[in-house]
């Protein structure tokens, strides 16, 4: 019964990991407005995910391999090792967050609408403007939070906005 408390006990590492790094992310997600402590505190869950992360799967290492020793039986060492793969598949992920690893491509064709129908705007929403010419587009910072990068035309010249 030792055996499947080391194997529970990794489970549960694991869980722990992921937790602090979901914690992160769901901080960071880009359909709110964000303040500088906002942020701050996303990233200082972010660092403590990434140092857990590594700290847990040494842990983890050690718990599966003293297991390892006492144990032959094929189907159980494989049993044994998953939660521990689970925990390198952490701490490689708790290296970034969703949006940087998934969401952090350009934008390669952005739609508009007048903004007399942006309804989907907040009067307190922040905005990147560009203006060539007598042309002029805008884009939300909270949207841009989500590529960083939106490669567009105006007035026939071709630009890059980031955020």
């Amino acid at each position: 019964m030792k055996k499947l408390a080391v194997v529970g006990t990794t489970a549960l590492l694991l869980a722990a990991s992921l937790g602090v790094w979901f914690q992160a992310n769901g901080m960071l997600m880009p359909e709110k407005v964000h303040t500088l402590d906002d942020m701050a505190r996303a990233r200082t869950w972010l660092n403590l995910a990434r140092w857990l992360g590594m700290a847990l799967f040494a842990v983890g290492t050690g718990l599966t391999a003293a297991v390892w020793r006492k144990e032959r039986g094929r189907i159980f060492r494989t049993i044994s090792v998953l939660p521990l793969l689970g925990l390198l598949a952490a701490v490689f992920v708790t290296r970034g967050t969703v949006v940087e690893m998934m969401m952090f491509s350009p934008v390669k064709e952005a739609r508009f609408v007048p903004a007399a129908d942006a309804s989907f705007l907040q009067p307190d929403d922040l905005v990147i403007g560009v203006g060539i010419g007598n042309e002029a587009k805008a884009y939300p910072v909270r949207m841009l939070a989500y590529h960083h990068i939106v490669n567009d035309r105006l007035a026939g010249e071709a630009y890059v906005a980031t955020y």
